[in-house]
């Protein structure tokens, strides 16, 4: 702690991260001591501060050394001419090597392991962590009792608790279980057979609390380590950490991540799970499930990539995680996911990783091999499944809409050609195939709800030509076709107005504001709107007096 103090006072102010103090310790050592015993021993906890962090204890000190001497040149003196005269040897960049740690995992991997990890929290988690709690007690309230006597008894407790099999008899997949006294296999048998058996599980069960938390809210791993929830000053669907990598003052700031109800549900377990054998008084989340070398039993729990390579083997999906399953890959995961799923994702990426820079977020994307290929590939598929549900709903007199009878006389004309009344199947294949070809783009403006409208074409949201704008569609708008789906969500959108109309009918601002709502859903389909001109004198007299 002397050596740190002394390494800050020296330390220029913009410095953002302790571990960087690590480069003027050389210069350092003999300001801070003349004794070389001291010298020495200062070296000896570097060393191995340097060793933890290469075996994944200290994730922060191994990311932090200093940059390549080009690269460095690269982002701080880029304005300087380049000696082309000078030759020097090339160094091998950690940093470029590819590396499990940046990797993202297949989706294979990811929808076989969060589907389990569902499956087991819903199920065989929470009862799973009772009966580890009672043998917890055991070893608690009867000191005395040998190894031999607390592994009988701890057995006896399994055999006799209550498990509940209401909706199975057995696991929906296979997980290790200890078959005999010398050998695991893969089982699907519940209740657990025996002690071993059950503390696999609740391993497995800490490890997929991490994974639900990091597959949903992208966290480092770091943060994620040090993560509080359900506590008092926190809501309950938030998990609140440090955020220190991107920021430049000591302790860095806190945030709270907002979480899915699946990972509320996760840490809601892992924190009973916790609670079982942590230390009174502390409230780390993550927890040593054995004694283990500088931790305890209960201790706090730092690195959560050896959890994650054991659960992963426990489960069997070894030949599914394409290398080693480093915790940080979720990271990379989510990066890609985002990306291939959400039209100009870059802010959103930025926001949910935490960047304040965007070389940082390209730093991520560049990790995933032709992601431009991959998201042309999937905006290809996405619009052909828009065309396909569109030709679909439209076939069968359900779509609405400015486009939908353009559309419908189009289908109508291409039957015609082919000598037959509709289009069956293998027709409305040929007619996406054809449609698409011929340039029909579908995009997404909300659910049941999509815009024809091409780049070079005219549209009222744009104003002009250009890319669609979902922001400003309407439904008076010729490129506008409205699916089946949205009729329902149309009929009762109606019905609501037309209740907070006759609420507000003293109130001339707010009544004619709702009054334009009634009159653009009343466009939308022309068999709802002769329902309620029927039914409704409100909705007639609007529709009346429309201009």
């Amino acid at each position: 702690m002397r050596t740190i103090k002394h390494l800050i006072s020296m330390a220029p102010p913009s410095l953002g991260n302790i571990w960087q103090l690590e480069k003027h310790l050389p210069a350092s050592i003999p300001l801070i001591s003349r004794c070389e015993r001291t010298r020495a021993d200062i070296n000896t906890i570097f060393r191995r501060l340097r060793l933890g962090a290469e075996r994944g204890l200290i994730p922060d000190l191994a990311k932090t050394q200093d940059p390549p001497k080009a690269q460095a040149n690269a982002i701080e003196g880029s304005h300087k001419e380049k000696n082309h005269n000078q030759q020097t040897a090339p160094k091998n960049s950690s940093r470029s090597k590819s590396t499990d740690e940046q990797k993202h995992f297949e989706d294979r991997f990811v929808v076989s392991i969060i589907r389990r990890a569902i499956w087991i929290f819903e199920n065989i988690a929470e009862q799973s962590i009772e009966c580890w709690s009672l043998m917890e007690k055991l070893e608690t309230d009867e000191p005395d009792l040998t190894d031999e006597q607390l592994k009988l008894r701890k057995n006896k407790i399994i055999a006799s608790f209550g498990w509940k099999r209401d909706n199975f008899q057995n696991l929906p997949f296979s997980i290790k279980q200890r078959i005999n006294r010398q050998s695991y296999e893969f089982s699907d048998q519940w209740p657990p057979p025996n002690l071993s058996s059950l503390l696999l599980m609740i391993g497995v069960i800490q490890a997929l609390a991490f994974t639900l938390d990091a597959f949903c809210t992208a966290a480092r791993h770091n943060e994620i380590a040090g993560a509080e929830h359900n506590t008092a000053s926190i809501a309950k669907d938030r998990m609140r950490s440090v955020l220190r990598k991107t920021e430049r003052a000591f302790g860095g700031r806190a945030r709270d991540w907002p979480l899915h109800p699946l990972a509320t549900r996760a840490l809601d377990l892992q924190e009973k799970l916790a609670s079982v054998i942590r230390p009174e008084g502390q409230s780390h989340l993550w927890v040593q499930l054995q004694d283990h070398k500088g931790s305890g039993k209960g201790g706090p729990l730092a690195n959560m990539t050896e959890p994650m390579v054991a659960a992963v083997e426990h489960l069997g999906l070894e030949g599914d995680c394409n290398g080693r399953p480093h915790a940080h890959r979720w990271r990379h995961t989510l990066v890609r996911l985002v990306a291939l799923a959400i039209v100009q994702s870059m802010q959103v990426l930025q926001d949910m990783l935490g960047h304040d820079n965007l070389e940082a977020l390209l730093h991520y994307l560049l990790s995933v091999e032709d992601l431009v290929g991959e998201v042309m590939k999937v905006a290809e598929e996405a619009s052909e499944l828009l065309v396909r549900t569109a030709v679909e709903d439209t076939v069968q007199g359900l779509a609405g809409g400015g486009a939908a009878q353009p559309l419908r006389d189009g289908l109508t004309e291409m039957a015609m050609r082919r000598g037959i009344d509709v289009l069956g199947t293998d027709n409305i294949d040929e007619a996406v195939r054809i449609l698409s070809g011929r340039g029909l783009q579908c995009t997404l403006v909300r659910p049941g709800v999509l815009c024809t409208k091409a780049p070079g074409q005219f549209g009222p949201c744009t104003k002009g030509r250009g890319l669609p704008d979902t922001g400003s569609c309407r439904s008076s708008c010729e490129s506008r076709l409205e699916l089946a789906s949205a009729r329902i969500e149309c009929r009762d959108q109606i019905v609501g107005l037309l209740r907070e109309y006759a609420e507000v009918s003293e109130m001339p601002l707010a009544s004619q504001h709702i009054r334009g709502k009634i009159l653009a859903n009343l466009q939308r389909w022309p068999d709802v709107r002769d329902e309620f001109l029927a039914s409704s004198p409100i909705a007639a007299e609007i529709w009346s007096n429309r201009r």
